[in-house]
């Protein structure tokens, strides 16, 4: 079963010729018989706000069911999904650490967090992923 539940994803990503435990006996013509990847082929790491959890934004569940089922990425690779609490979808830049904590939570430019605080939480997330 490939150690993905069964259904036989693993096979198909990781020998590029089984898809769901059926082999693929199409021949490719001379001009299609070009490398091809898909998203599979690539570890990913996606990384949200909890604005965006809340708004229901990003595809976030879908992505979580491909997580949790060996889908996302190739098979025993490296992919993540991760979600920052208590963040607005703008601290994932620095404009909120340049503007006062103040006006940023009066404008909901911010979360209750400090910007800081988040930033710093942020770059930890891309560094163990890189």
């Amino acid at each position: 079963d490939g150690g993905t539940g069964g259904d036989g994803w693993c096979d198909g990503m990781t020998s590029g010729r089984k898809y769901h435990g059926r082999e693929e006996k199409k021949e490719l013509a001379p001009e299609e018989n070009k490398v091809r990847s898909s998203l599979h082929d690539v570890n990913m790491f996606f990384l949200y706000s909890d604005e965006w959890v809340k708004a229901g934004w990003g595809s976030i569940p879908l992505l979580r069911h491909m997580h949790q089922t060996g889908k996302l990425g190739p098979c025993g690779g490296f992919s993540d999904i991760g979600i920052v609490t208590a963040t607005k979808h703008q601290e994932f830049s620095d404009t909120c650490m340049m503007t006062p904590v103040w006006l940023g939570r009066s404008t909901g430019l911010t979360g209750s967090r400090n910007p800081h605080e988040t930033a710093e939480e942020i770059g930890f997330f891309f560094f163990f992923f890189f």
